[in-house]
C-alpha cells in the first residue's frame, strides 16, 4: 500500500510540492465479462491468445511484465463468464486439463462464426465465449495534496480545518460494478465487496460526502517559518478490455485461419475508470525556511 515514503517533498527554499504523487499499482486481475451482444473484436482477441505457435505472453500489447496469461486460472475465468450456470463440472475439467490450450482452440474452431466443427461440448463453450470480453482491472493509489499550503510563523501554534469531498458517488459506483462484470449494483458497500472479490485486496470505500477534519499544528523552530502540506490518499481503478481490431467475421469463421501479423493489433481499450479520495488521516509534510 501507499506509504509516507511516497509523499512528495517540498522543493528548495520551501517551494510547493506537486499536487499529486506518481501512482503506485497496488493490485491487478484478469476476468471475463459476458456481453449483451457478440463482439468480433473480443472473440478475435481470445482466438489470437489461444492460437498455437508463439508464446502467448508475446502476443500482448505493452506493458506485459505482470501478466501471466499462460496460467490456466485466467482461462477458467473466461470459461465461467461464458458458460455461467450452464457449465457442467466435467466440461470444466476437460477445458482446464487440455494441453497447450487445446480445449480453447477446439472451442474457437467449433462455433465462432457459425461453424459446427469439433466435439459438441466445446461447441457450446465457443458459442458462449463469443459473448465474452477479456478484461483487466488495475488498482492504484496516489497522494493528492490539499490545495492550500499552511505557513506558520516561528513559535506559532494553530488549529486548522481541512475540507474535501471524499468517497465515491452512487452513479460511479454502479458504473464500476457493471464494468467489473457484476449484474448487482449498489452503493459503496456493494462495490467494496465486489472489488475485494475481483482483486483479492481489501479496499475501504466510503460513500461520497464532505469530510472536514481539524488538526493541530506547531512550529517549534526559532527563526524559521514552517510550511505544511496536508495529503489524502486517492484510489484509482481502471478497467480495460483486450480487443483485436483487425480481426473480421470471415477470419473467425475460417477453421484454417491462424493469427500472424494480426496478433500485433491486440490492444487494451478503456471500459471504465473511477477515482475517489479517502478521508483525511493526518498525513502531512513540511519545510522550514529562514524567517
Amino acid at each position: 500500500m501507499l506509504g509516507n515514503d511516497d509523499l512528495p517533498k517540498f522543493g528548495p527554499a520551501g517551494a510547493e510540492p506537486p499536487l499529486t504523487s506518481a501512482p503506485v499499482i497496488i493490485s491487478q486481475a484478469f476476468f471475463g465479462v459476458r456481453l449483451d451482444e457478440p463482439s468480433v473484436q473480443a472473440a478475435g482477441a481470445i482466438r489470437i491468445l489461444s492460437a498455437p505457435g508463439a508464446e502467448v505472453r508475446s502476443r500482448f500489447p505493452e506493458p506485459v511484465e505482470w501478466m501471466n496469461i499462460t496460467n490456466w486460472a485466467n482461462w477458467v475465468q473466461l470459461y465461467r463468464a461464458g458458460t455461467g450456470a450452464l457449465g457442467a463440472g466435467w466440461l470444466e475439467l476437460a477445458f482446464i486439463t487440455g494441453s497447450n490450450s487445446r480445449g480453447l482452440r477446439l472451442a474457437m474452431d467449433g462455433l465462432i462464426g457459425g461453424r459446427t466443427r469439433g466435439a459438441w461440448p466445446f461447441m457450446r463453450l465457443a458459442s458462449k465465449l463469443c459473448n465474452v470480453e477479456f478484461r483487466r482491472v488495475v488498482y492504484s493509489q496516489r497522494w493528492v495534496r490539499n490545495d492550500k499550503i499552511i505557513q506558520m510563523s516561528p513559535g506559532e501554534t494553530l488549529k486548522r480545518s481541512t475540507s474535501r469531498t471524499v468517497g465515491i458517488s452512487s452513479t460511479k459506483s454502479k458504473e464500476l460494478s457493471r464494468s467489473l462484470g457484476f449484474s448487482r449494483t449498489g452503493r459503496a458497500g456493494v462495490l467494496q465487496a465486489q472489488i475485494s472479490e475481483r482483486i483479492e485486496t481489501t479496499v475501504t470505500i466510503h460513500e461520497e460526502h464532505q469530510d472536514t477534519q481539524e488538526c493541530g499544528l506547531t512550529n517549534d523552530r526559532t527563526g524559521y517559518y514552517r510550511r505544511v502540506a496536508c495529503w489524502y490518499v486517492q484510489h484509482e481503478f481502471a478497467v480495460d478490455a483486450l480487443i483485436a481490431s483487425s480481426v473480421t467475421v470471415d477470419m473467425l469463421a475460417d477453421p484454417e485461419w491462424r493469427p500472424s501479423d494480426e496478433a500485433q493489433d491486440l490492444q487494451w481499450v478503456p471500459r471504465e475508470s473511477a477515482s475517489f479520495v479517502s478521508p483525511y488521516a493526518g498525513n502531512s509534510t513540511c519545510a522550514d525556511i529562514p524567517a
